[in-house]
């Protein structure tokens, strides 16, 4: 079987590096909560953090050595530094099982109060909010419990006009989920950089851009106009909006993968010279921090040397040390309007969607650009299919896949045809499966791969009771185990495609491991006689062929072996190719929007003036040569063009 982009073990970051080059902006950020609801929470490390952040808004803490007013209109929100540095200890000293790199001597309260240090300097006397914020809840899918702390929070951030937090998580939470008016500690110091007078530190920062800070808030120069002004700045390679994750978000994401991202970051740290990582985000410290900590790990130092933006700035100003990084500074606080979030009663997934959200979930092409620049390799489409069958289950998907439905059912293929095309052999070696779009839409790609597989002497059948290989029903949300059942019944030869998505069905969900057409034409295109084209072509990337299974250089060889054909590139091509957006669905349900994605494809063809645009997908072909006047081709039906006319 060939290998599949993706890896297996990871889960979404929601770190939304994708998102940028999403071909229809698909949201994640409410998808995947709302499948994690669905289908269970869940949590690394036994999800006992998400269990104590149902506990956590009882506890209720205070910092020693700083200024608090409880009247005042700007609150800062430390957010839970408490809870892990009280959890940290716990496990520390009981036997919960092997989480090795829980115990840890540094403190990250202390980033909240280095952060209250900086703001009691410049004059300001907060109100002290300490709750949870339920960005983990949310994130995680416990979305009953985060609409429950989100009613009680409402109090508690009564009379306040502004709300400063040293966490990007928090800041994140607050404005988007909870509508509060808030702001992170880096932006106010940023703003108030003239205001501080302190020395430079003989040290240098590099500084990683948490993702909440960075791509969901956009915030990526303040930290560094901080970090420029009391030392120096060193750049990770990757950085600002291609910064990669720290690894783990939500406690969902704890595993070899999450691992194996924390040190490369780490190895990138301690090879670049600086003397500190700087984060904006307690939870990054956290996660980055574990390489230092974990048993049998290789990694050691002799001071902490991962500090927050706060704890830089109070250092700078002379409020801080890096000797009081260990030390605790919290303790219990006195109020009890904190209150514990009980678990929730029978689940109403139904009531948290909303059109948006259901076509943003349907708009999604499953082209497989996210697991691409995924640093965890999460196989993004394969959750957006497993959800759209919950929305199947309960009648929310669009009509017009239930059309393609229950025609597949009644005719065995989506687009309804009663035509029987089939050419059986008994003695043929393998099976030649068409596809549905090629049989009964895209004749030309099942005439041209017939007389090319018959020039080479390839003996071939073409079973008359074939039904449709199941692909446009998985990829919007359908079971197929009837029609796969029926068609494993007639595949048990070899079998050859010339469809990308049939290609990658039988590989991943038949478990058959079919061949393209590319893949055979490519060692032996040499073996046909082929005559001079002189023809400009374009090459376009079918998502499921070179994203999916990484097929790329196969039809470029065999394009490049047709003689007076020129091969021209789009600039965006192989596993960055843009989406034709025919697949996953979106043609039949959102016409428009998928014409839309193919017109911006072929728009760069019409600019350099090619003779045709070739493909070797004959979806991609219907929906490419929807939108032009530019004569559209499969592969095959080049290549059949080329053959000498008594190639017999």
């Amino acid at each position: 079987m060939k290998r599949k982009i993706g890896e297996e073990v990871s889960d979404c970051l929601l770190c939304m590096l994708c998102n940028e080059g999403c071909p229809t902006g698909v949201d994640l950020r409410r998808i995947v909560p709302l499948s994690r609801y669905v289908y269970e929470p869940r949590g690394s490390h036994g999800s006992m953090f998400l269990t104590l952040l149902s506990f956590s808004p009882l506890l209720s803490w205070k910092y020693s050595g700083v200024r608090t007013d409880e009247s005042s209109e700007i609150a800062f929100f430390p957010g839970c530094g408490p809870v892990f540095d009280t959890a940290f200890k716990i496990v520390e000293t009981e036997p919960y099982g092997n989480y090795s790199a829980m115990g840890r001597d540094r403190k990250y309260s202390n980033m909240g109060y280095a952060a209250l240090k900086v703001l009691n300097h410049l004059g300001i006397t907060p109100r002290l909010i300490t709750a949870c914020c339920g960005h983990d809840l949310y994130y995680s899918g416990m979305l009953d419990e985060f609409e429950k702390l989100k009613e009680a929070l409402k109090e508690l951030f009564s009379g306040v006009k502004l709300v400063i937090s040293n966490c990007a998580e928090c800041v994140h939470s607050l404005r988007d989920l909870h509508g509060i008016p808030a702001v992170h500690i880096s932006q106010f110091i940023a703003e108030n950089l003239e205001r501080i007078h302190a020395e430079r530190l003989p040290f240098r920062f590099i500084y990683h851009d948490s993702c909440r800070l960075g791509r969901y808030s956009g915030i990526y120069e303040e930290p560094r106009k901080i970090i420029e002004a009391f030392g120096e700045l060193v750049e990770f390679r990757e950085n600002r909006e291609n910064s990669r994750c720290c690894g783990v978000s939500s406690w969902m994401n704890c595993n070899s993968v999450a691992k194996r991202e924390r040190e490369k970051k780490i190895e990138e740290f301690e090879n670049s010279d600086a003397d500190f990582l700087v984060v904006s985000c307690p939870k990054c410290a956290i996660h980055l921090d574990c390489v230092y900590y974990e048993e049998g790990g290789r990694r050691r130092r002799d001071r902490p040397n991962i500090i927050d933006i706060s704890e830089l700035t109070a250092m700078a100003m002379g409020l801080y040390s890096l000797e009081e990084i260990p030390e605790k500074k919290f303790e219990k606080g006195e109020r009890s309007h904190h209150f514990f979030i009980p678990p929730p009663g029978e689940k109403n997934p139904v009531k948290y969607v909303d059109e948006e959200l259901r076509n943003s979930l349907f708009s999604c092409t499953t082209c497989y650009y996210c697991t691409s620049v995924c640093q965890m390799g999460h196989r993004t489409p394969e959750l957006i299919e497993r959800f759209r069958r919950f929305f199947v289950s309960q009648n929310l998907n669009p009509e017009r896949h239930r059309a393609i439905y229950r025609n597949t059912l009644e005719t065995g293929n989506p687009y309804g045809e009663r035509e029987e095309i089939f050419e059986e052999r008994e003695d043929a070696e393998m099976i030649y499966f068409p596809g549905c779009t090629t049989k009964f839409r895209m004749k030309g790609i099942y005439e041209s791969t017939k007389k090319i597989l018959e020039a080479l002497g390839v003996s071939y059948s073409v079973p008359k009771d074939l039904v449709c290989c199941g692909s446009p029903l998985l990829r919007s949300g359908y079971e197929i185990e009837e029609i796969r059942r029926k068609n494993l019944e007639i595949l048990r030869k070899p079998v050859i495609t010339s469809c990308a998505g049939c290609h990658a069905t039988f590989q991943s969900d038949y478990g058959i491991d079919a061949v393209h057409i590319v893949e055979v034409l490519s060692q032996r295109v040499d073996d046909l006689p082929l005559k001079n084209l002189e023809m400009r072509v374009i090459y376009h990337d079918p998502c499921h062929l070179g994203r999916e299974f990484g097929i790329y250089e196969e039809p470029r060889r065999i394009i490049e072996a047709i003689p007076g054909v020129q091969l021209v590139e789009f600039e965006e091509n192989r596993e960055n190719s843009r989406c034709c957006g025919g697949g996953g669905g979106l043609r039949a349900w959102n016409p428009s929007k998928s014409q839309e994605l193919a017109r911006k494809r072929v728009e760069e063809a019409e600019r350099k003036e090619v003779d045709a645009i070739v493909s070797s997908c004959p979806f991609c072909k219907l929906n490419l040569q929807s939108v032009t006047d530019t004569e559209v081709l499969d592969i095959t039906e080049l290549l059949a063009r080329a053959l000498k006319q008594n190639f017999s």
